[in-house]
Order: C-alpha cells, then structure tokens, then sequence
C-alpha cells in the first residue's frame, strides 16, 4: 500500500524522538511516515521521518527515525521552553 498526499493536523504532544499527532485521518500501526511541520516560529521543518507506534481516539502517535539537525535543534529549543500557546502545525505524507 502506498498512499502520498498532505494530511493535515496538528501536534498535540512534542518529545525529542516522538510526536502524538491528531490527524485528519486514521494511519495504521507501523506506517512509515514523512512529514514536515511549521514551527511556532512560521518556519518550515525539513522531512521528519517516523513510524506510527499508537493510534487510538484519535491521536496517532509516531516515532521520529530521522530529524535532520536544524530540526532537531528547533525541537530541543521547544521543549526547553516554557509552555506557550503556539502550537506545531503539519502536512503530513503517508508512505506504507
């Protein structure tokens, strides 16, 4: 199965290695995954690439196999931060 188009959604948790996600559709466990994200900031991330671990009531959540280092960077300086109401916006690409 190979399904490509922009899923959209947001991040409703942020870790270093992991995202929970609610998405506008349903991906099955261990789907691969590239994404790309908007960072509070308006920037864009480069491709984050993952594989779904947990998908239930509507929350998907993936683990990041690859971030490349300004991405990794930008999360880490997400997560140092205090808790604001800026949020982590995507389009998402579905590989399986």
């Amino acid at each position: 199965k190979h399904v490509e188009g922009e899923l959209t959604g947001s991040v409703r948790r942020l870790g270093r290695r992991r995202l929970e996600d609610a998405l506008d559709v349903a991906l099955a466990p261990l789907t691969n995954q590239r994404e790309r994200v908007t960072w509070p900031d308006g920037r864009r991330s480069g491709d984050l690439y993952g594989k779904v671990v947990a998908a239930a009531a509507g929350v998907t959540t993936i683990h990041l196999t690859s971030v490349d280092p300004a991405d990794d960077a930008a999360l880490a300086r997400l997560l140092a931060a205090p808790t604001a109401g800026g949020g982590v916006s995507y389009g998402a690409e579905e590989r399986a």
